[in-house]
């Protein structure tokens, strides 16, 4: 991703990732869990929040991690960790997803 991208985007990219419904309220935390950290973007257009920050406004560094929590029901909590910041490499349109391990979880597990 680049720094230019937003977190709606950074949500897009993980829904795309683990194949998910984007059909789910979200949010975005930096610097602790989600009673103690910060929150710096949610997909409800009610909050209050700005809706449309880049994640190079949200003063996170190298090593920085973000709680990305979706679907407030199943509570799908993920743990992002920022890998390297470079403002000097050509910016992609929107985010790619460069490496898969393992196969997602199913967001709607038929139970037996």
């Amino acid at each position: 991703m680049s720094y230019e991208n937003t977190f709606e985007e950074l949500h897009l990219a993980i829904q795309e990732a683990f194949n998910f419904d984007n059909d789910h309220l979200y949010e975005f935390y930096i610097g602790g869990n989600r009673r103690t950290a910060k929150m710096i973007f949610t997909g409800n257009p009610y909050s209050g929040i700005e809706d449309d920050i880049a994640i190079g406004e949200a003063a996170i560094y190298k090593g920085q991690k973000i709680k990305y929590i979706f679907d407030f029901g199943d509570y799908w909590e993920f743990d992002i960790i920022v890998t390297n910041i470079d403002k000097n490499i050509p910016i992609p349109v929107k985010p790619e997803i460069i490496e898969s391990k393992g196969e997602a979880p199913e967001q709607y597990p038929e139970w037996e």
